[in-house]
């Protein structure tokens, strides 16, 4: 079999069906299997998604390895890859006051698209081989004080493609590669029951500024509120600015075959300004429904001016049909209103689900999403039960985007197990 493919591709299915066993404690073992078809006026794809999660305790810590693979037969229209494989595997435990967990992710292609060329438009989408990242997040209450703290490190692998058609190593090929490393923290004191005080802070460091995108560093401060007012009505709230510092890289001129006068750096000062507040109400043990409003805007400090300006209102609300004692039967409607002059399109849109059991085990479902000029999906759904955990489905997707003439339909059948 190997003999057919390149052994890197024999390696990352190997390691994609590979089954891993941790030990009798096993607590729960996940796999989701699906099948999908999509056709469009311009190409048709066929493909699989498999994802398999085992969680087992060991001792006082939690430990949970996640594997998924995603495989289509052609080049997806927004990726180069036929093949992705996405390991994930973490440690945590909790204490009284804190919580923590380290964890590793990966990322790996299997290459067998050809290149595509790289032009100023799509600039920093380089071809990735494949990506690595490692941290570790945490929080702490104690009394009115809360605090979270999070680090990541992140490794791409990239090839370099091609520029205006020609190759950028001249002929030679050769793997380039990007590391940054980004962090946050926050920290909160509640002054009265449901007001909190907190000051975050956030970097993201690039350790070749030749090759990173751009370096920002934030600092900010701001209110949140927390307020039940009654049993059935929940009011949040929470206004926040920031003091913002970006060293952008943009294109300066192009050496080949080496690369290293590709980039100069320019700096912004923004002031990002946010406020949000959203009320929660259950109407009756059936009736859940939400209401909020959200505005941000971006003060550029170096030409003093308001560089963007967003706003929006968004509601919904759902209702569990009392006579499926599973609480899966359902129907929820919802609006976002968005009146963006900034944007060529305000991103207001409305959407409608529903799942009903019908017979037995089966639950048949339909829904839309419309954002208005913009795109409208339409959904089919049926899901067959075996047992509350377990379940087959099939799930028909139909859109349309009217900018761009295009029309897509996606159709996916798989199933559900969980151990």
């Amino acid at each position: 079999m190997c003999k057919s493919m390149s052994t890197k591709r024999c390696l990352l299915i190997l390691f994609a069906l590979s089954v891993v066993v941790l030990s009798a404690k096993v607590t729960s073992w996940i796999y989701c299997s699906s099948y999908h078809l999509t056709t469009s006026a311009s190409k048709s794809l066929t493909g699989y998604d498999l994802n398999k999660i085992v969680t087992a305790p060991l001792g006082n810590y939690n430990l949970e390895y996640e594997n998924r693979l995603v495989y289509t037969d052609n080049v997806q229209s927004d990726r180069f890859d036929r093949m992705t494989i996405k390991p994930l595997i973490s440690l945590s435990r909790k204490w009284e006051n804190y919580f923590g967990k380290v964890y590793y992710r990966g990322e790996y292609f299997d290459k067998t698209a050809d290149r595509d060329f790289l032009t100023a438009a799509n600039m920093p989408a380089l071809h990735h081989t494949y990506n690595q990242q490692a941290g570790f997040t945490s929080n702490y209450k104690f009394g009115g004080l809360t605090g979270i703290l999070n680090a990541r490190h992140r490794t791409f692998y990239y090839d370099p493609i091609k520029i205006i058609g020609t190759d950028i190593l001249d002929g030679e090929h050769k793997i380039r590669q990007v590391n940054n490393l980004s962090s946050n923290a926050e920290i909160g004191y509640s002054i009265i029951k449901p007001v909190t005080v907190f000051a975050v802070a956030s970097i993201k460091a690039a350790s070749d500024k030749k090759t990173d995108i751009y370096n920002t560093k934030t600092a900010g401060v701001g209110l949140k509120l927390n307020l039940p007012i009654t049993y059935s009505h929940y009011l949040q709230g929470m206004t926040r600015i920031d003091w913002q510092k970006g060293d952008q890289l943009s294109i300066d001129e192009i050496t080949l075959p080496d690369w290293t006068k590709i980039v100069f750096q320019s700096t912004e000062r923004l002031m990002p300004i946010t406020n949000s507040l959203r009320l929660t109400q259950m109407v009756t043990p059936q009736i859940m429904g939400f209401v909020s409003y959200e505005n941000r805007s971006f003060y550029d400090t170096d030409h003093q001016e308001f560089l963007f300006n967003s706003h929006y209102l968004r509601g919904s609300g759902k209702y569990t049909i009392p006579f499926d004692a599973t609480n899966a039967s359902f129907i929820e409607i919802g609006a976002k209103y968005a009146p963006d002059k900034e944007t060529k399109y305000n991103s207001s849109n409305y959407f409608a689900k529903s799942e009903v059991n019908v017979i037995d085990k089966l639950y048949l479902g339909a829904g839309f999403n419309s954002m208005p000029r913009r795109i409208t999906k339409y959904e089919g759904i049926a899901r067959y039960y075996i047992t509350p955990w377990n379940e087959v489905f099939v799930n028909a997707i139909h859109s349309e985007d009217p900018e761009f003439n295009k029309t897509n339909n996606f159709i996916s059948a798989g199933v559900r197990l969980m151990f």
